[in-house]
């Protein structure tokens, strides 16, 4: 009788760490709110002309991914687009504790067909 109450047990708690972990092994995105505070980071930057793609992903626990494609300000030189690209991941570090790596692209803001190549002419 004991060893069926253990077998219990250890079934309830396997599937309590599956329903848990669940969103971890698929990729979980950010949640509305960290997507709010990471668009609003972003949108801050005086150079910032709009956002073109933003993905993120809990990789763990406590460890999101943030990946995306920004158009800044064309007048830009290249050293001002690192500094401006390196202070939008700093907000985005303080506004969202549990962002791990970031990716930011500067677009140019020509128009790109679905795989990314420049349209001809």
């Amino acid at each position: 009788m004991g060893s069926i109450g253990v077998g219990i047990v250890l079934g309830v708690v396997a599937v309590v760490l599956a329903i848990e972990m669940r969103s971890l092994l698929i990729g979980e995105a950010a949640d509305d709110d960290d997507l709010a505070r990471i668009r609003a980071a972003v949108a801050e930057e005086p150079n910032f002309e709009r956002l073109v793609e933003l993905r993120t992903m809990f990789v763990g626990p406590d460890d999101l991914l943030v990946a995306m494609r920004v158009e800044l300000t064309a007048t830009l030189r290249f050293d001002d687009v690192a500094a401006r690209l390196d202070a939008m991941e700093q907000r985005i570090r303080v506004r969202v504790p549990a962002t791990g790596q970031v990716f930011i692209e500067a677009d140019t803001g020509e128009r790109h067909d679905d795989h990314g190549a420049l349209p001809d002419g």
